[in-house]
């Protein structure tokens, strides 16, 4: 009989996307700790229908399907992006909790509604959520009600190698400026307004 081991469900990702980066990251270093798992990577593969991205749902909705049955025998499943979140998952990472507590908001179209359900469906229903930000967590908590006791704050933190002080100012302040974090989906736009 086959040991029973903790089973990480991933996206895989053609584009250098920051779910694809978080995930590599957390498959690396469980390797490096010699932490025993089992990895059970779900392609998204999805095309562009006037701009916008068309499909990737649907995809890894039927890559989760077509691996259930060796989900099955897992001890505990950890799905480190909710759309990944089978039936019987334990552990979801919720990154942007945006899409539960504001769904109306961005899923106007049937395709977008029935989408919603197929792949975000399950992951409320597992006995942890791994938030990675305290507020993230907070909002869980104050709009979903979710009880503490099942959110898991697990910040990120940060890559001393790339991120580090400098005296070398790379961009001139000026007065009053705005940074645009922009993806193509519109929940994931922000503007950050700066002022001195």
């Amino acid at each position: 009989m086959e040991e029973k081991v903790m089973t990480v469900v991933y996206p895989v990702i053609k584009n250098p996307t920051g779910n694809r980066m978080y995930a590599e990251r957390i498959l690396k270093g469980l390797n490096e700790a010699g932490f025993r798992h089992r990895e059970v990577g779900i392609r998204k593969i999805e095309i562009s229908l006037r701009g916008n991205p068309f499909g990737g749902i649907i995809s890894q909705y039927l890559g989760l399907k077509m691996k259930s049955l060796s989900l099955a025998n897992s001890h505990s499943i950890h799905s480190l992006v909710p759309g990944l979140a089978p039936k019987n998952g334990d552990i979801i990472t919720l990154h942007d909790i945006l899409a539960f507590i504001q769904s109306a908001k961005f899923m106007t179209g049937n395709y977008d509604k029935k989408s919603y359900n197929l792949i975000y469906g399950n992951a409320l229903n597992a006995r942890m959520l791994i938030s990675s930000t305290k507020f993230g967590k907070e909002e869980l908590m104050r709009e979903l009600k979710i009880e503490e006791e099942r959110i898991a704050g697990v910040y990120e933190s940060i890559d001393h190698s790339k991120f580090y002080p400098t005296e070398i100012i790379l961009i001139p302040m000026m007065e009053r400026f705005i940074l645009v974090l922009s993806e193509t989906s519109t929940r994931e736009r922000d503007l950050v307004y700066f002022s001195k």
